[in-house]
């Protein structure tokens, strides 16, 4: 095999090595974007999660507040849920550039019992029982968003 790649003359040679170098270029290209978008999916999920649950923790925070002030926290005749000045605040705090949407509120307890937060191409829904309960989190990616955009 060496005698007769010595015997090729150096054109050949180098068409030879432009070829290899072009397959492996082409593999590891074909491995390695795939990757790294899966990659950047996965830290903007993580992202949006990471800003639901300040949301929502600035939310149960909030709630205290405004239970003390005797002024109710959710306001339904908004798209939020929120009152405009709670909306305000809970965005200041949680440092969120998202839509917040406060689904379902618990009176009595005075808590969030559901609530979605979108960013980008991600929603972010949560739900629970009772206050007390960890409640669970679920991230969906939408391929498609109508209405408007953002």
């Amino acid at each position: 095999m060496s005698d007769d790649y010595n015997a090729l003359s150096y054109r050949h040679k180098l068409r030879v090595a432009f070829r290899t170098a072009l397959i492996l270029l082409a593999v590891v290209l074909g491995v390695a974007v795939p990757a790294v978008w899966c990659w950047e999916q996965s830290v903007l999920k993580r992202q949006t999660l990471r800003e639901a649950k300040n949301v929502l923790e600035n939310m149960d925070l909030l709630s205290l507040e405004y239970y003390g002030f005797g002024e109710p926290l959710a306001d339904s005749s908004r798209p939020s849920g929120l009152s405009e000045y709670a909306e305000e605040e809970i965005r200041r705090f949680a440092g969120v550039e998202g839509e917040i949407h406060l689904a379902a509120w618990n009176q009595k307890e005075s808590a969030v019992t559901a609530m979605t937060y979108q960013k980008g191409k991600y929603l972010v829904q949560f739900r629970r029982e009772k206050a007390g309960e960890n409640g669970t989190w679920e991230v969906y990616r939408s391929l498609h968003r109508y209405g408007k955009q953002s």
